[in-house]
């Protein structure tokens, strides 16, 4: 019997001294800091036995070493010879928060600040996003190029060697028993393909409620309650059969050169065709939202409310 269906595992980046402190980020580039350290390792060690087809990460800092400290303890990638399925891709980037980066959000009104990106941007990239994903393993060609294909920079998408890079290592582990266990995966050989996908909170709250949720992409599985994306939390959503992969080239949208209003409109819809499109064998369903549940207690309930995702919010 033939595996069937794609597998998504959708994760937020581990915590950084901003989000401690409540520092606006969008895409600065900042670190994790020693609770981020610690939620990606053992997260890392709850995902070591599962299969792991390709991982797709933002290659801001904080979310590319939360991939790598997935990466280096998944089975999937031990040997070192599998550096061709993990991938950076700048369509995965938190959202751009303009001139309020680097400043401290708490008590801060918002209309939109100069600079920002809009939601219907981020939108429009992460729909891009979801339909080569679901299409096909990266890296992906753009569509209307001259000979059908494109290079990895084109496509803002680069090769992670995770070879080459090491995942900033926590300090000092938490001594529990609880939830730091690695996790089999029970679901074996169930799904064609597992992804796993590291992001942003503004970003992920506008995929899920701007592109997946609003037209319709996803459903959400009875006993699921939708909610912010904590640090290093997991979601998960399983497509029932595999797309037929009929879509030629990508869909991808150049996150630093969009064009005006009117044109961002209708391509945001002309990708939401396609993607309805790379979805007809099946809608998603959300069988688990921003679950922590595999970190230890202790980091369990230190997790932060997330500036970003609030900002992110109010522009949408």
């Amino acid at each position: 019997m033939s595996c069937q269906g794609v597998r998504i595992l959708l994760m937020r980046h581990g915590e950084t001294e901003e989000n401690r402190q409540r520092i606006i980020q969008g895409q600065l580039d900042t670190d994790l800091n020693e609770a981020g350290r610690l939620q990606a390792y053992y997260t890392g060690r709850h995902l070591a036995n599962t299969k792991i087809d390709e991982v797709y990460s933002s290659p801001l800092k904080r979310a590319r070493d939360t991939a790598l400290a997935v990466i280096k303890q998944n089975k999937s990638f031990s040997n070192s010879d599998n550096v061709t399925s993990t991938f950076t891709d700048a369509r995965l980037m938190e959202q751009h928060l303009g001139v309020l980066q680097g400043k401290p959000g708490a008590g801060r009104r918002h209309g939109e600040p100069e600079g920002a990106e809009s939601a219907e941007e981020v939108c429009a990239r992460f729909a891009s996003f979801w339909n080569d994903v679901l299409s096909n393993p990266g890296p992906w060609p753009i569509q209307g190029a001259d000979d059908g294909k494109a290079s990895k920079e084109q496509a803002d998408v680069q090769l992670l060697d995770h070879t080459k890079f090491q995942p900033p290592v926590p300090q000092h582990l938490v001594e529990e028993s609880e939830g730091t266990s690695p996790a089999e995966d029970t679901k074996g050989c169930k799904y064609a393909r597992t992804v796993l996908v590291v992001s942003h909170g503004s970003a992920l709250t506008n995929l899920f409620g701007g592109v997946l949720l609003r037209e319709e992409h996803a459903v959400v599985a009875s006993g699921v309650e939708p909610g912010r994306f904590a640090n290093c939390s997991i979601t998960e959503i399983i497509y029932p059969s595999r797309p037929s992969g009929s879509i030629n080239g990508s869909s991808h949208v150049n996150h630093t050169s969009l064009p005006s209003t009117t044109r961002r409109s209708k391509r945001f819809s002309a990708i939401l065709r396609i993607l309805k499109a790379s979805t007809e064998a099946g809608k998603g369903t959300i069988v688990r939202w921003s679950d922590v549940s595999h970190l230890p207690h202790r980091l369990e309930t230190q997790l932060v409310a997330n500036v970003d995702e609030t900002i992110g919010k109010a522009l949408s």
